[in-house]
């Protein structure tokens, strides 16, 4: 007998994932990355969504290198039905902590799904780091949710 290929489509094509080169220049991200930019600062740079399903993605930079990427869903239950799904297909799902639902993909990435009172529905993409625990991760991303609230107040 022969060898076959099997080839898993996803059933949810929600969005492209972002470019998970963390630690990673701006020039790098914005070489690789096909949506349409919005705006670019020092610390961030801001995508049009993929569809009506994603508001933005949001590319974070720390000392020059990229750290975190948000992904800013539309705040509607079909959206978190389906953005469940589409991350439940491509990451191992770890469990819920502080309101903050959370994947990984090893050696990877980790996310962290929320729904925050200013940003709305956000999946947070985060550099996997095999010493951290799921506790550290939850004020990684308190923290970093209050730098997105503090960006998306100055724009108003």
């Amino acid at each position: 007998m022969g060898d076959y290929a099997v080839i898993v489509e996803p059933y949810s094509k929600m969005y492209a994932e972002p470019i998970l080169k963390f630690g990673f220049t701006k020039d790098i991200i914005i070489i690789d990355e096909q949506r349409k930019k919005i705006s670019e600062k020092d610390d961030s740079i801001l995508y049009e969504g993929d569809n009506s399903k994603v508001r933005n993605v949001l590319y974070i930079f720390k000392d020059k290198k990229l750290s975190s990427i948000a992904v800013l869903l539309q705040n509607t239950s079909e959206v978190a039905t389906e953005s469940t799904t589409y991350l439940k297909e491509r990451y191992s799902y770890l469990g819920p902590s502080n309101n903050v639902y959370y994947f990984e993909d090893k050696d990877r990435v980790s996310l962290g799904v929320t729904v925050d009172p200013t940003l709305g529905l956000t999946v947070l993409y985060l550099p996997y780091n095999p010493n951290k625990r799921l506790s550290s991760e939850v004020e990684g991303i308190d923290e970093i949710m209050a730098s997105l609230r503090a960006e998306v107040i100055k724009k108003k």
